[in-house]
């Protein structure tokens, strides 16, 4: 069961900061693709504080960075690309339902 605390979140009665959980979740794909990330193209949709992105960018990829709302991003080695409205509501469209 998860609690949400402020940016921490508690799993099973262990406090965890949401960096760490995205920290596990962008290790847990880079175990799932099995490759090498220098020099992929990596894009990080709905990237939030960049935590994600961040991690790619250290392990070699070239990641693009992109939100709807950009103001809670933290990744000071890639400017992240906010998504315009318009955009979002084509992209919805497309998606299978």
């Amino acid at each position: 069961m998860m609690q949400r605390h402020d940016d921490r979140a508690e799993i099973r009665g262990h406090v965890v900061s949401e960096r760490a959980l995205r920290l596990l979740k962008a290790r847990k794909i880079e175990h799932l693709l099995s490759i090498s990330l220098v020099g992929k193209d990596v894009l990080d949709l709905g990237t939030g504080a960049g935590i994600i992105a961040e991690y790619f960018h250290s392990r070699g990829a070239l990641v693009t960075a992109a939100d709807r709302d950009v103001s809670n991003y933290r990744c000071a080695a890639i400017d992240p690309v906010k998504i315009e409205g318009v955009l979002s509501k084509q992209f919805h469209r497309h998606i299978p339902r």
